[in-house]
């Protein structure tokens, strides 16, 4: 296991997030990338679009992408087909994660 950057309250996004400032997602996933292991799965839960799925794969990791829409994850395969990760590096599940009484 890897230490959590944001660990410590008074970290970059503990700082945004008392400030009511979005953090953005870019700075801490590139600090979760960069300290991770080389054999690390990387989650994308509602994957959208794909873009936390694509930025790790490209970088050699494992990704397990879920996406609810048929229509992203139709496009998320393609990018990941065209890359010639789909099912090696990256691995896209069409479902929805949540509460059972949701």
């Amino acid at each position: 296991a890897f230490p959590h950057p944001c660990s410590d309250a008074s970290g970059f996004v503990a700082k945004n997030l008392r400030s009511g400032a979005s953090p953005g997602l870019e700075p801490l996933i590139h600090v979760l990338l960069k300290h991770a292991p080389a054999d690390a799965l990387v989650a994308d839960i509602g994957a959208n679009l794909g873009s936390y799925t694509l930025w790790p794969a490209a970088l050699g990791f494992r990704v397990l992408s879920v996406e609810v829409q048929p229509r992203r994850v139709a496009g998320l395969r393609v990018a990941a087909a065209a890359n010639g990760w789909l099912d090696t590096k990256v691995i896209i599940r069409n479902l929805a994660i949540g509460s059972p009484t949701e």
